[in-house]
């Protein structure tokens, strides 16, 4: 009778079931969906002041995404070349996060290269959840400037980054590129600076 009393605990059951699903379920979209799906199944049961907020991203996940989003991306190398991160949170039009991510980018990448592995991560989930218009907000004046066809992209190792989001924007019918300060895109930041402090 406790548990059934205990609002936290039927929703954590719920969510359970909802994990269970998504692994034993054959999909029919790439391997990146799954990994998703798994990703915040596992950060669903920690924590009990995050539970709330991991189970709607869950549920985000498993329904229609909306058809237009902001996305804030940041990318972060240590020593800049050294160890490096991206970082992205995706927000609806009521300025609600609906998904986030990070990960680790290699050993001895530039704060550039991740800047764009943001940017390009982000676009291919977009394109994945067939989001029709997007809003992509970094903190590099580099990046967003050469999205944005107002300056060139010098570096060799920077072409075919630029040329992959080409690639990707051709599936996004409409997708904007703005810069803002650092101070509104902490939360992309942290994401990106938690993997490297954990490594």
């Amino acid at each position: 009778m406790d548990f059934l009393n205990n609002h936290y605990t039927i929703k954590q059951f719920y969510l359970l079931i909802l994990c269970f699903i998504s692994f034993a379920l054959p999909s029919h979209s790439n391997t990146n969906s799954s990994s998703d799906n798994s990703k915040a199944c596992y950060q669903g049961f920690q924590g009990k002041n995050d539970n709330k907020e991991r189970i709607k991203e869950l549920l985000s996940l498993t329904d229609p995404w909306p058809e237009s989003v902001s996305i804030y991306t940041d990318g972060a190398s240590r020593k800049n070349p050294g160890h490096s991160a991206f970082g992205l949170q995706i927000v609806n039009m009521e300025n609600k996060i609906i998904y986030e991510d990070s990960g680790y980018l290699g050993p001895e990448e530039t704060n550039n290269f991740a800047e764009y592995q943001g940017v390009i991560r982000a676009l291919k989930l977009a394109k994945q959840k067939k989001i029709t218009n997007v809003v992509v907000y970094s903190d590099s004046q580099l990046v967003i400037d050469q999205l944005n066809g107002k300056s060139r992209v010098k570096s060799p190792n920077l072409k075919p980054l630029f040329s992959k989001c080409q690639k990707i924007l051709k599936a996004i019918p409409s997708c904007k590129f703005i810069h803002i300060p650092r101070k509104e895109n902490k939360g992309a930041d942290k994401l990106a600076n938690q993997v490297l402090d954990n490594l």
